[in-house]
């Protein structure tokens, strides 16, 4: 063990490096100092070279001998604080590799047990850090680490999902660091403020809306079910698919469920329109089958994401068909065409979205090889190694962008495909696509709705099986334009009921009274008028 210089075929590498044995494996490090003048043919630090080779050797064994005393000391201090954390704590020091946290933080003891697809996302954003930061242990992880990793993510998701990565590292670190160990994600985060940070909800659906949906989901059994029990329990697409028979209390007229997000159970009364379908079910169906809808259990079990696109499908055609063109290559403006964009103008677009370089690149590049030479995805994937499914997202991307069409369909695929992208809003901060309508749109539907009709809070929660009130408030108390609207417009017009209703008790009095009391009535009336009309106040 000690200083010695690495081989490179003939020559050698141009620094001096020390070894040295750690838990009995050999350990190299670099000791940042040349190798300079004529080393001997050996390369062996045992023969003598020419005076400046002698003379970097010299320097190499003194860098060594410091970082050897300067690991010393420190392994000392460290055995010290191990001893101490040791006899207080009465538990053995471990420090915890970063490739072996997914696999210890997904074994730990819950009350409730992780979903595999939970677990697989753990183990993601875990070894996404633990590959971007390239420390061994967690101890090794430093602030700066973190805030380097913090503004990269920042940078390519939306602030919902940065806050939950930093939130599943921060606990995970703080399970598994040795005692006494700072966490270093309790430095960091802060909470965003700015308009890009606001969270994207689920669009609650008005009245008109809620017509069209029906109306167009008749066509199809199950999916009128589902839309049914969603808008008027309020329940997620799971409970919704899993809804049992015995759940539905046709006698008191009460629906009662388990959510399986969190675990509360969830009572509300039996609308009529839901009673309508429960009856028709039980009444027709296979007395053993225990489920209200086990087609759409089924589905959901083996094709969830078939059975989410058939929700995205069903709102977007009831909702927005008619704006939607199967011949929309021209954009019209004002009722006039607008001729498609230039290439060049595609890509001064690009360039003024301030994306990240290398996505800059890849989508120009992308734009070349499918719009101007008129490749396909596969020829695309084999000349540049970019995934079809990342082409069709940059081109999809391209089109909201643009405005123009670009994407190249048959058969009417392209009115299907213009009909989703109806169904999602894009974030400008990231360029990432929100779904905002869908099956999950029926829940804010449904709180609203309640919010709007002066529910209690507390029946609110009993109903959609939240934990806390704020919960509602925050993700479901977010009436749109339109629901705004109609709010000031149903209190206008029933503030002007109300005067029109007072007005017609007044004249229905004064028809009862005689005519020497009409009298009087109507003079005490003109005293207290001026002359713009307005009431003075007075004792009658």
């Amino acid at each position: 063990m000690g200083i010695r210089i690495i081989r490179k075929g003939k020559t050698h590498r141009r620094w001096w490096y020390g070894e040295y044995r750690d838990s009995g494996k050999l350990r190299r490090i670099k000791l940042n100092v040349r190798v300079s003048g004529k080393p001997p043919s050996t390369f062996s630090t045992k023969d003598e070279g020419d005076r400046l080779f002698e003379v970097s050797k010299a320097k190499a064994q003194k860098a060594f001998e410091d970082f050897m005393l300067s690991r010393q000391q420190k392994g000392n201090a460290e055995g010290l604080l191990e001893s101490l954390i040791e006899a207080k704590t009465g538990e053995k020091v471990s420090y915890t590799r970063l490739d072996a946290l997914a696999e210890l933080w997904n074994g730990l003891a819950r009350t409730r047990e992780l979903t595999e697809g939970r677990k697989r996302n753990n183990a993601f954003v875990i070894n996404d850090f633990a590959k971007f930061c390239g420390r061994e242990c967690l101890y090794q992880v430093t602030a700066g680490d973190v805030i380097d990793y913090f503004n990269a993510i920042r940078k390519k998701l939306a602030w919902s999902s940065v806050k939950s990565r930093m939130s599943l590292l921060s606990g995970a670190f703080a399970r598994f660091l040795p005692y006494g160990c700072a966490n270093p994600f309790k430095r960091l985060l802060k909470r965003d403020t700015t308009e890009d940070a606001a969270v994207i909800h689920r669009v609650p659906l008005t009245n008109e809306q809620i017509g069209k949906v029906r109306e167009l989901a008749r066509r199809n059994e199950m999916l009128y079910g589902l839309f049914v029990c969603g808008l008027c329990t309020g329940a997620r697409l799971k409970d919704i698919c899993f809804m049992r028979k015995d759940n539905v209390d046709l006698k008191e007229g009460f629906v009662s469920f388990v959510a399986s997000k969190t675990g509360t159970r969830c009572e509300l009364p039996l609308f009529d329109e839901f009673r309508a379908v429960s009856e028709g079910i039980i009444h027709s169906s296979d007395p053993t089958e225990p489920l209200l809808f086990p087609e759409a259990a089924a589905m959901y079990r083996h094709n969830r994401s078939g059975l989410v696109r058939m929700g995205k499908m069903l709102f977007a055609e009831a909702l927005f068909a008619d704006s939607i063109s199967d011949s929309n290559k021209t954009l019209i403006v004002n009722g006039s065409p607008v001729p498609p964009k230039t290439h060049e103008e595609v890509f001064a677009i690009i360039e003024a979205q301030n994306f990240a370089a290398e996505k800059t690149k890849r989508m120009k590049k992308v734009y070349e090889l499918y719009a101007m030479n008129g490749k396909s995805y596969r020829a695309i994937l084999s000349e540049t190694g970019i995934p079809k499914g990342t082409v069709c997202g940059y081109l999809t991307e391209l089109e909201g962008l643009t405005g123009d069409k670009i994407i190249r369909f048959e058969k009417g695929r392209s009115k299907r495909r213009a009909l989703l992208s109806k169904t999602r809003i894009v974030r400008q901060s990231t360029n990432r696509a929100v779904s905002a309508y869908g099956w999950s749109c029926l829940r804010p539907t449904f709180c609203l709705a309640a919010i709007e009709n002066g529910i209690s809070p507390k029946q609110i929660m009993l109903a959609v099986g939240h934990k806390q009130y704020s919960t509602t408030l925050t993700f479901y108390d977010n009436p749109t334009r339109e629901h705004q609207k109609q709010m000031w417009l149903k209190k206008a017009s029933a503030k002007t009921r109300d005067q029109s209703l007072g007005s017609e008790a007044a004249i229905a009095l004064l028809s009862k009274l005689e005519p020497n009391q009409l009298a009087v009535v109507m003079q005490r009336l003109r005293t207290m008028l001026t002359d713009n009309g307005e009431v003075v106040p007075a004792a009658v």
